[in-house]
């Protein structure tokens, strides 16, 4: 199916559209590569890879053709290249996902059980663990990381004391930023997990340090305490005097722009991870896209990472060099459903969903909070103007890119990716019917979906008092809840009572998988 038949069709049937196929045939597919470019494919692409930060299913019109948000760019992306429909975050939030997608594991498998780290936490990936910057380095690329790391780093404190690893604690020590010494450099960042060049920020920027990092220093020193805190949730702490929250957008995107002309002229291939601040709260668009969209703030920042695409595709162009290069778009788990602490939704206050037309948003395990827009263009390589309904989650990228490598992933590396790389580069669609994925919400509840059929577990014991926030949708279910997503993508009718032996064997697998 091409993007626009898809469109329509969503338009005209709503959920019976959406591409989320359970047939026991999967659909064959030409092979895209003829047998004479087997050695292009040998000469290693570059690879862009860049992540939005909570984009709903619902906010790109390529995804949603009545979406009040103008997306000409990624709109031409999806139609140079494939546009999936049943892509997926491995949690509903920021730091699990990012470690899922560049290590391969679930995140659950650290000490981060729930929730996220806070911008001084202790670093979550263990020094010896590959990475998708290590797998790139190992395998002869110049590799950078542009903009929201939110994997914690190595600060140094100005009294000596460690960070403690218990991110309820770190507070005590680093008391938002006070505390840490900015002139030290940090002792584990981005350089240390296979990135040959890092500028971006530690996490959200609605809490300090607000200011940028360059590899292991901060761009100026952070030192004046932030006043302006609208608008919210934005929290006090340590700034640099020349900070302005409406430009780092722009200045990130004006960096990874850089990495591009000055990586695109070595002999190497080059892969730049480029996972950006917005649209997460607290949405402080530019005054050059401020009411470009209906749908208020948040909606001019995804308007904003349109621009920034758009350049990237033209850097692309200019260089001579979009058909060597992998362009990957996507977002780090499902939009917030409403404006913050307003009593009205988004598609209230708008007419907008940016989770259209899931149930559910950031942060929940319903699909719309780790079901993500995920486009895959290469020209001449992927398909054009394609609709894709594989399953594909985002801890895949380690697997799926060793293979297009040919690189041979150690015993311990990557142990949740699967390869699905003949998927993502247009040679193949499957049904899904025996694909097995896990997901996560913010308090640790966890599901698992195999085929068409969506077991969601009841809610850990509550770690923490804090993990009862208001509009982060705490549910109080104490039983396991079965959905069949081919008739009920909505998930609205619990089937537990009708088939405890789907039940039953879905659990077993879950315990076996969270074990293994």
């Amino acid at each position: 199916m091409n993007r626009r038949s898809f469109l329509n069709r969503t338009a005209q049937v709503g959920l019976a559209a959406l591409g989320v196929r359970f047939t026991l045939t999967a659909s064959a597919q030409e092979n895209l590569i003829p047998d004479g470019q087997t050695k292009q494919m040998r000469d290693k692409p570059n690879v862009i890879f860049i992540m939005a930060d909570d984009m709903g299913y619902g906010d790109a019109g390529c995804y949603n053709a009545d979406s009040k948000i103008p997306t000409p760019n990624i709109d031409r992306l999806a139609r140079q290249g494939q546009l999936f429909t049943d892509a997926h975050s491995p949690s509903a939030v920021c730091s699990p996902t990012r470690y899922g997608l560049l290590t391969g594991r679930y995140a659950w498998r650290t000490r981060l059980k729930s929730h996220v780290l806070s911008n001084f936490c202790r670093p979550l990936i263990e020094p010896e663990r590959l990475t998708l910057g290590g797998l790139f380095k190992e395998n002869g690329y110049n590799t950078a990381c542009i903009g929201k790391w939110h994997l914690g780093l190595g600060w140094q404190t100005i009294n000596g004391k460690e960070v403690p690893l218990n991110r309820w604690k770190v507070q005590n020590i680093v008391h938002y930023g006070v505390n840490v010494d900015f002139r030290k450099e940090l002792t584990d960042c981005p350089l240390d997990h296979g990135f040959d060049y890092f500028f971006g920020g530690p996490g959200n920027y609605q809490a300090p340090p607000y200011c940028f990092i360059e590899n292991r220093h901060t761009v100026g020193i952070p030192k004046m305490i932030k006043q302006e805190l609208e608008p919210a949730p934005m929290v006090p702490g340590p700034v640099t005097e020349d900070w302005k929250d409406d430009q780092i957008g722009s200045v990130l995107a004006d960096k990874a722009l850089n990495v591009i002309d000055k990586y695109s002229k070595s002999k190497s291939p080059f892969f730049l991870y480029f996972p950006l601040h917005a649209p997460h709260r607290p949405c402080v668009p530019s005054d050059s896209v401020k009411g470009k969209s209906k749908a208020g703030r948040r909606g001019d920042m995804i308007v904003e990472i349109d621009n920034t695409v758009g350049r990237i595709m033209q850097k692309l162009n200019e260089l001579g060099i979009e058909k060597d290069t992998i362009l990957i778009f996507t977002s780090d788990n499902g939009g917030d459903n409403a404006p913050y602490q307003e009593p009205v939704s988004y598609l209230d206050k708008y007419g907008h969903d940016p989770n259209r037309p899931w149930k559910g948003s950031k942060a929940q395990i319903a699909e719309g909070g780790h079901r993500v827009p995920f486009i895959v263009s290469w020209p001449g390589k992927v398909a054009a103007d394609k609709v894709n309904s594989s399953p594909v989650v985002l801890t895949d990228m380690l697997a799926s890119f060793a293979a297009l490598l040919g690189y041979e992933l150690g015993k311990d590396a990557g142990p949740d990716s699967h390869n699905v790389q003949e998927n993502l580069f247009g040679q193949k669609e499957d049904d899904g019917s025996e694909r097995v994925m896990i997901f996560h919400s913010v308090f640790g509840r966890f599901a698992i979906r195999r085929g068409k059929w969506k077991l969601v577990l009841p809610n850990p014991p509550l770690l923490h008092a804090n993990e009862r926030r208001p509009g982060w949708g705490m549910p109080t279910e104490e039983d396991p809840e079965l959905f069949n997503l081919a008739i009920d993508p909505q998930e609205k009718n619990d089937l537990a009572n009708e088939y405890p032996e789907i039940v039953k064997e879905l659990q077993s697998l879950l315990q076996r998988i969270i074990k293994s």
